[in-house]
């Protein structure tokens, strides 16, 4: 029959091991020759843990823990809108006061999983800035804003010196906290933060 005969016997053994289509090779889930085009050049197939999306992966103890400790959610009125914030302690009056503020477009929950870790030494807070998590948005936001904000939760909370962690965005408010309110602030801690620092004179 010639090159072309024996070419026809081929696409026909090929249609007939893919049901139909020439390029479709059945396989069954436990093959460990199926190819995964997912999968990055480099592994080999037996090097790929299987993974299903229904699976969801368990939390550690301690991140389960931390996250179920009961905490206060709360509102102080500042400049006329109502800042959202949790407390986590505020009934131990004899510790110092630690407030957490989050990143931009970010909220008070970002710290739940990290804030009851403290409580055995501190009164806990975070907050939702102004526009962000449950706080209420205001016509115009600047700068000294986001610092009242600060303020006005320390103030709440009934914090008269507190140690402020800013990570982000919260970072720069707490720096400005620092250089406006120096009176609030016990110490400060800047997580990956930007800030502009201008020139000194030497």
């Amino acid at each position: 029959m010639g090159e072309a005969g024996n070419k026809g016997r081929r696409e026909e053994g090929k249609r007939e091991k893919g049901k139909g289509d020439p390029r479709t090779t059945h396989y069954s889930r436990l093959d460990s020759k199926k190819p995964n085009v997912d999968a990055p050049r480099h592994e080999s197939r037996s090097q790929i843990t299987p993974h299903r999306m229904s699976e969801s992966p368990t939390a550690p103890d301690w991140f389960t823990k931390a996250i179920s400790a009961p905490c206060e959610s709360r509102f102080a009125n500042v400049d006329g809108t109502p800042i959202h914030y949790l407390a986590w302690n505020l009934a131990d009056r004899d510790k110092p006061g630690l407030l957490f503020a989050h990143g931009f477009r970010a909220h008070a929950r970002w710290w739940s999983f990290i804030a009851p870790f403290f409580l055995s030494r501190f009164r806990v807070v975070s907050l939702d800035f102004s526009g962000m998590g449950d706080s209420g948005a205001r016509e115009k936001y600047t700068n000294e804003t986001f610092s009242r904000d600060i303020v006005g939760v320390l103030a709440d909370a009934g914090f008269q010196r507190a140690t402020l962690v800013g990570h982000s965005f919260g970072g720069g408010r707490v720096l400005r906290v620092c250089a406006e309110y120096p009176e609030v602030v016990e110490r400060a801690v800047v997580i990956d933060s930007i800030f502009p620092v201008p020139e000194l004179d030497r």
